[in-house]
C-alpha cells in the first residue's frame, strides 16, 4: 500500500514539473520571437490608439476667421450659397465696401403694356386683323394710320351679324409669377358715323324689337384666345342713328372698362396659363347688328367706326417667396494638432439700410456651426436696426459644437419665413466676423511602438485571436521608444469582462506578460479585452484584442478506419468507435453517444469504460443504410458527428441459361447426327433402293406381290450356288466370294427387311 502511495505522489510531482516546463518553455519562446521581431510599422496604426497629448501644454488664443472684415474680393474664403425652397431669385449676396450684403430684391414697377394709334406704327406695332369665328366679316375693315376701321352696309335681306376682331400678342419683360399686380388702367378710343336710316328707339317704327347697333369693346384672355375670355372694356350703340334729334355721329369717345380689381384678375388669369408667365392676348372688337324694322326696303348703313388708341397700363410690386434661404459661409482651418480645445466664441456686426417690413415678422437672422443651428441667438428681422450692432454682447459660445478633428464650418444665413409683396430694395449688411479661439497647446511625449504577442504569436497587425477552452493564454508585448529600445517599468492594464489586473515585466527581457486561465476569466465566444501602455513623458498607446473562445473539438473515429460496410441480409452489425479531443490529443470518456438511421436509433455502449464504444444491430435488412453517430459530453466539447454507409446485398442467383443453351445445342446436335445416320448410313444402296420403291408402292397403292426377301443367310446359300453353276470351285474363287461376301456384310446391317 505504502509502494502505491508513494508511486501515485511521484506521479504527482512529474506532472506538476512537466506542466512548469511547458509554462517556462512557452514564456522563453515567445520573447526570443519578440527580441527578432523588424521594427512597428507606423501605417498599421488603426489597429490600436495613441494618447498624443503631451504631459506639458501652453494656453493659446486665435482669431480663427479668415479676412473677418471682407477686405479680399479677390479669392475671399467667404462663399455664399442658397437654400433648396422658396425662391432664390428674390435675394442677392454681394461683398462691396468691406461689408458682406443680404440683398432683398423688392421691386414696384410700371409696365405700359400697350400704347398709341392702334396702325401698326413702330410704337404701336403687332396689331393683325382676325375674323370672329363664324361671324361674316363687315363689308370694309383694316388697320389703317388712324386706326382700326370698319364700315358696313344692309340691304333688307335676313338680320346681319358682321363682325371683326383686331389682336396684339402682348410680351412683358418679367416673370408675373413673381410680381403682384396693385393697380391696372386701360383707356380705348373709338368714334362712329352712321346714316339716319339706322334704326334707333326713337325714331318711331311700328316694326321694331331691339334696332340696330354696333359694339366696339375689348378682351383679354391667353395668346390661344381660349377660355375663360375677359371682355374689360365695351360701348354698344343704343340711338346712334336717331333721327329727332339727330345722333348720327359719335366724336372721340372712350370705352367703358370694368373695375380695377376685375382687370387685375383678367391680366393675372392670362399671365397664369402662360408657361412664362409672361404672355397674353389683347383683342379690339367690332359687331354690327342690323334687323328688319319696315315692311319695304330697310337699309342700314354704317359709314365709319374707327377704334383710335388703344393704352394697357399695369403696376406691380415683387413678391418675396417664405422659406427662401442665402447664407455667407466660411470653412476655417481645424484645430492643430496636439492641441485640445478650451473655449470658442463667436461675434459679427449687422444691420439693415432700411428698416425691415412688419408685415414679415417671422423672418430671421441665425447663424449655423457645422450645420447645426443656434437656436439661443436667433434674431427676427423686425428688431434690426438701421446702425451697426452686435450679435452678441460677450459673443457666442460655439465650444461645444466644435470638433478637434474637423474644419469649423460657420454660416450666417437670412432665412425668409414669410410671403409678402416687397416694393423696394432692402439690404442686410454683415462685418467684423470674429472666431476667437482658446486652446492648450501639448508639447508632444516621445514616440512609442506597441508589440502584441499571444501565445508565441505575433497579433499586433490583427489582433484576433482564437483558443480552446481550458487551453492557456499567454498575452505577452513589448513597449519601444522611437529608437527601438524597450521601455522598463511601464504600467501595463489588462481589462476584461473578467479580468483587470497588471501584466508583469519579466526580466531581463523587458517583456509585459500575462497568462489567462481561459475556463475561469473568459467566457464562450468572443471576448473583447483592453490593454492600455503607458510610461511617464511617452506616448500611452491602447490595443484592443479580441480573443475568440471555443469549445474542445471532439472527432468521433471508427475503429475500422472505414465509414463503409458491407454485409449481408439477416446478420448483425457491429461497429466500434473512439473519441478524440483533437486540442488535446486525447481520449474522452463517459460521453453520451447516439446513433441514427433508417433501420432504427440508439445509444452505443462502453462495457469496459475504456472509452471504446460499440454500436450493435440485429438481423439487418437488405439495402443501403447512412447511419449518423453524435455525440455530447459537456457544454466544453463540440461533437463532430460520424457517418457511415452500410450495405447489405443477398448472393446473386445462378445463372442457367448459359446451360441450357450449351444442352439444347448438344441435344439438336444428336438429333441431327442421328437423323442423318438412319437416312443415309443405317442401310446398304441395294436396301435403301428397295425400301424406296416400297414407299412408291404403298403410295401409288400398285397391286404388286411382295418379293420374297430371304434373310442374309439364305441369301448366302444362294450366291454360293449360283457361283457354282458358273465358275469352277477352284480355291481362288472361293477366297474371292468370300472376300465378297464379307464386304457386303462389312458395309450392311445384322437385319434388313
Amino acid at each position: 500500500m505504502r509502494l502505491l502511495q508513494k508511486m501515485k505522489w511521484a506521479k504527482n510531482v512529474l506532472h506538476k514539473a512537466f506542466l512548469i516546463s511547458l509554462l517556462i518553455l512557452i514564456t522563453l519562446t515567445s520573447t526570443l520571437t519578440f527580441l527578432n521581431r523588424e521594427e512597428y510599422n507606423p501605417s498599421l496604426e488603426n489597429n490600436f490608439t495613441k494618447n498624443l497629448k503631451g504631459s506639458r501644454t501652453v494656453r493659446k488664443s486665435e482669431q480663427w476667421i479668415e479676412d473677418p472684415f471682407f477686405n479680399q474680393t479677390v479669392d475671399t474664403p467667404w462663399f455664399s450659397t442658397n437654400g433648396t425652397e422658396g425662391d432664390n431669385s428674390d435675394i442677392n449676396t454681394a461683398i462691396e465696401d468691406n461689408v458682406a450684403k443680404f440683398k432683398v430684391l423688392g421691386e414696384n414697377r410700371t409696365i405700359m403694356a400697350v400704347s398709341g394709334t392702334v396702325n401698326n406704327s413702330v410704337n404701336s406695332m403687332g396689331w393683325v386683323k382676325s375674323q370672329n369665328g363664324d361671324f361674316l366679316l363687315p363689308d370694309s375693315s383694316d388697320i389703317t394710320d388712324q386706326g382700326c376701321y370698319v364700315s358696313h352696309s344692309w340691304f333688307d335681306d335676313e338680320n346681319q351679324f358682321p363682325s371683326v376682331h383686331f389682336m396684339k400678342n402682348v410680351t412683358v419683360p418679367i416673370d408675373m409669377s413673381d410680381y403682384e399686380i396693385i393697380s391696372a388702367s386701360l383707356d380705348i378710343v373709338f368714334n362712329a358715323t352712321v346714316s339716319s336710316n339706322v334704326d334707333t328707339p326713337n325714331d318711331g317704327l311700328t316694326q321694331f324689337a331691339i334696332g340696330d347697333s354696333v359694339t366696339t369693346y375689348c378682351e383679354i384672355s391667353n395668346i390661344l384666345h381660349n377660355p375663360p375670355i375677359y371682355r374689360v372694356a365695351e360701348n354698344k350703340s343704343e340711338h346712334l342713328g336717331q333721327n329727332s334729334p339727330s345722333l348720327l355721329f359719335y366724336g372721340n369717345s372712350r370705352l367703358i372698362t370694368v373695375s380695377d380689381p376685375d382687370l387685375i384678375g383678367a391680366l393675372n388669369s392670362a399671365f397664369e396659363s402662360d408657361p412664362e408667365h409672361s404672355n397674353f392676348l389683347l383683342t379690339l372688337g367690332v359687331d354690327i347688328y342690323s334687323e328688319d324694322n319696315t315692311g319695304g326696303n330697310d337699309l342700314d348703313d354704317f359709314d365709319s367706326i374707327f377704334i383710335k388708341s388703344c393704352n394697357l397700363t399695369f403696376t406691380c410690386v415683387r413678391k418675396i417667396d417664405h422659406s427662401t434661404k442665402v447664407s455667407w459661409n466660411q470653412v476655417t482651418k481645424k484645430l492643430y494638432n496636439n492641441t485640445q480645445l478650451v473655449s470658442a466664441k463667436l461675434n459679427f456686426k449687422y444691420k439693415m439700410n432700411q428698416t425691415w417690413p412688419s408685415l414679415a415678422p417671422l423672418s430671421e437672422l441665425r447663424i449655423l456651426i457645422n450645420n447645426r443651428i443656434i437656436n439661443e441667438h436667433i434674431v427676427k428681422m423686425v428688431n434690426i436696426n438701421t446702425t451697426y450692432e452686435s450679435f452678441s454682447n460677450e459673443g457666442v459660445d460655439i465650444t461645444n459644437l466644435i470638433s478637434e478633428d474637423d474644419n469649423i464650418s460657420l454660416s450666417i444665413e437670412l432665412f425668409i419665413k414669410d410671403s409678402f409683396n416687397y416694393p423696394i430694395q432692402n439690404i442686410l449688411f454683415i462685418d467684423d466676423v470674429i472666431l476667437n479661439i482658446t486652446y492648450d497647446d501639448f508639447l508632444p511625449d516621445y514616440a512609442t511602438t506597441l508589440d502584441l504577442f499571444i501565445n508565441g504569436e505575433d497579433i499586433t497587425n490583427n489582433p484576433i485571436y482564437e483558443v480552446a477552452l481550458n487551453k492557456p493564454l499567454n498575452i505577452s508585448l513589448i513597449y519601444k521608444n522611437a529608437t527601438g529600445n524597450t521601455i522598463n517599468n511601464a504600467t501595463v492594464l489588462l481589462i476584461g469582462s473578467k479580468i483587470f489586473d497588471n501584466m508583469t515585466q519579466i526580466s531581463p527581457f523587458s517583456v509585459y506578460s500575462k497568462i489567462i486561465n481561459t475556463s475561469r476569466d473568459l467566457t464562450l465566444g468572443s471576448n473583447s479585452l483592453n490593454i492600455e501602455v503607458s510610461f511617464p513623458d511617452h506616448q500611452t498607446i491602447t490595443i484592443n484584442p479580441t480573443i475568440l473562445l471555443r469549445r474542445n473539438n471532439i472527432n468521433i473515429i471508427s475503429l475500422s478506419n472505414s465509414n463503409i460496410i458491407i454485409s449481408k441480409p439477416g446478420r448483425s452489425l457491429s461497429v466500434s468507435v473512439f473519441l478524440n479531443n483533437t486540442d488535446f490529443n486525447e481520449n474522452i470518456t463517459q460521453a453520451i453517444i447516439s446513433y441514427e438511421s433508417d433501420i432504427g436509433s440508439g445509444l452505443l455502449t462502453d462495457d469496459n469504460d475504456d472509452g471504446i464504444y460499440d454500436l450493435r444491430i440485429q438481423d439487418i435488412p437488405e439495402g443501403t443504410f447512412l447511419i449518423t453517430i453524435k455525440g455530447s459530453a459537456g457544454d466544453q466539447y463540440l461533437f463532430n458527428s460520424l457517418e457511415i454507409t452500410l450495405i447489405a446485398t443477398s448472393d446473386p442467383p445462378l445463372n442457367l441459361l448459359p446451360l441450357i443453351i450449351i444442352l439444347s445445342s448438344v441435344a439438336v446436335g444428336i438429333i441431327a447426327g442421328f437423323s442423318i445416320y438412319q437416312l443415309y448410313y443405317k442401310y446398304p444402296p441395294i436396301i435403301r433402293k428397295i425400301r424406296k420403291i416400297l414407299r412408291k408402292i404403298e403410295k401409288n397403292k400398285s397391286k404388286i406381290s411382295k418379293a420374297d426377301i430371304k434373310n442374309r443367310k439364305d441369301r448366302i446359300d444362294d450366291m454360293i450356288h449360283s457361283n457354282r453353276l458358273n465358275i469352277s470351285p477352284s480355291s481362288k474363287n472361293v477366297e474371292m466370294i468370300k472376300e465378297s461376301i464379307i464386304n457386303k456384310k462389312m458395309n450392311g446391317g445384322e437385319k434388313h427387311e
